[in-house]
């Protein structure tokens, strides 16, 4: 906003903010009323905060359009095993009344880094005929990825070619059978010697979505002690393909969440050269 020449007035407090602090803000030089969810930290205790219609009907009163910058980019109600309590769907922002709303093309959409912006065409004209939009304007590869994640987007539902959200998707039951894989490939001595088990294990969709929302999942434990962990995390991870795992009082953890099908023999035969 300050790169564009206008001026950043901030509303009301960290925790608590009402819609009278809006429109106090509100001068003849005003613009845009920005709206930003936290997609990625949550305030919480003795909190307020103004919910996005009662800005856009503020918005529409004042004649300024309401700018709303979602994060993750969220396109379904609810994806199988993942508790999303927390995030808003695109979709309610935009009949709630925004005029502009931008969010992320990876994160929870599952497609390539990149961001989106939807909304009113008349905003949207306007961005395109800025300078600014051929410098920044996405290529023909991250266009044609984008377009590819979006198709398997359906009304209530993902298809199974949008791999973010199958590894988020998948249960315990399924991951345990990935370990089991694993296990059968690596040799008793070094089960033994490293003391591997399967354990139950919590982890976060990351990059900015679902704070604070535990996911669940299964990892290895290697279940020797610092500093052997940490010898076994440094050696997994300076190799040509590394595996990265994590160390958790004093242990090390190889959790499955994210390793696809395919990368069960190169973390088989990580672990039995470690």
């Amino acid at each position: 906003v300050k790169k564009s020449g206008c001026l950043l007035v901030e509303v009301g407090t960290t925790n608590r903010t009402h819609l009278i602090d809006y429109q106090n803000a509100i001068t003849k030089n005003t613009r845009a009323i920005l709206w930003v969810h936290t997609s990625n930290y949550e305030v919480k205790g003795f909190t307020k905060t103004v919910a996005i219609n009662k800005l856009a009907e503020l918005g529409k009163r004042k004649r300024i359009p309401v700018v709303a910058d979602l994060g993750s980019g969220e396109l379904l109600k609810n994806r199988k095993n993942v508790d999303q309590t927390s995030e808003i769907m695109v979709q309610d922002v935009i009949a709630a009344g925004a005029s502009v709303v931008s969010f992320s093309g990876d994160k929870l959409l599952g497609g390539p880094q990149a961001g989106l912006i939807v909304g009113k065409k008349s905003f949207l004209q306007k961005m395109k005929s800025n300078p600014l939009y051929r410098a920044l304007r996405a290529d023909k590869i991250s266009l044609f990825l984008t377009e590819q994640i979006l198709r398997t987007y359906r009304s209530d539902s993902v298809s199974k070619h949008n791999l973010a959200n199958t590894l988020l998707k998948r249960n315990r039951e399924v991951l345990r059978l990935v370990a089991d894989k694993i296990l059968s490939g690596i040799n008793n001595t070094q089960i033994k010697k490293l003391n591997i088990q399967i354990v139950d294990s919590e982890v976060e969709a990351g990059s900015g979505s679902l704070p604070n929302r535990s996911i669940e999942s299964v990892a290895l434990k290697f279940d020797v002690s610092d500093p052997k962990a940490s010898r076994i995390a440094a050696n997994l991870r300076d190799r040509d393909v590394p595996v990265i795992g994590f160390i958790s009082s004093y242990r090390f953890y190889l959790d499955l969440k994210a390793i696809l099908e395919d990368q069960v023999p190169e973390v088989i035969k990580a672990l039995n050269e470690v």
